[in-house]
């Protein structure tokens, strides 16, 4: 389980594990991801192994593995590693774990599944997983976002007056959302999630199986 580039390499499997714990501390604690591979002789990539494994497995993804640990005929996931991505995908969006964009699908959990273990799956294997996780592909929720009472008093009293001014001077009509059919809580995309429960989003996005 060795994710380190350079000197780094030479250290004891014990010495190693307990420079990602101490590196994921540090993330934790609110270091840059700069600062940390700086500090630690480490890649920025070893980094972000690092950080992804922690989000999705916590300690028990960053201590010492054994060796030709043997797995179930066509399982190249232990049982372990799939509660791990299992709950990455449920409890995170792709681009928190250094991926791209909000909405999860199959190619994106793959890419994840490489990123942590180094085992890349194809599209219809993953979906034998998510089948087999629970997992359906559903149209999410987008996450409501609390107000700011001071930026909503902000825009009605300075913002909004000068919208008004331009248009009038413009000659312009202003339209608002559901003049015009359009739901500011709307989600175009789809993503994986529990069976019977909705997932929510923080943003719009697309995503295909």
């Amino acid at each position: 389980m060795s994710d380190l580039v350079g000197d780094a390499r030479h250290l004891s499997p014990s010495a190693q594990e307990a420079l990602r714990l101490r590196a994921v501390a540090a993330l934790v604690a609110g270091r840059d991801r700069e600062d940390v591979a700086a500090v630690f002789g480490v890649s920025l990539k070893a980094v972000d192994i690092w950080w992804a494994k922690w989000l999705a497995g916590g300690r028990e993804a960053l201590v010492m593995r054994p060796r030709g640990k043997p797995v179930g005929v066509h399982q190249v996931l232990g049982e372990a590693e799939q509660a791990a991505v299992r709950q990455a995908v449920l409890d995170h969006r792709p681009c928190d774990v250094g991926l791209s964009g909000q909405l999860w699908t199959r190619r994106l959990i793959g890419d994840l599944i490489a990123k942590l273990y180094r085992v890349r799956l194809t599209e219809p294997g993953v979906g034998k997983y998510l089948k087999r996780w629970g997992l359906s592909f559903q149209r999410p929720d987008k996450r409501a976002v609390e107000q700011d009472p001071e930026a909503v008093r902000r825009w009605h009293a300075e913002t909004w007056p000068k919208i008004r001014a331009r248009a009038k001077e413009d000659g312009g009509e202003i339209l608002f959302a559901d003049q015009v059919g359009i739901r500011s809580d709307q989600v175009t995309g789809r993503t994986w999630g529990e069976k019977g429960k909705t997932p929510s989003c923080d943003g719009p996005g697309t995503g295909s199986r």
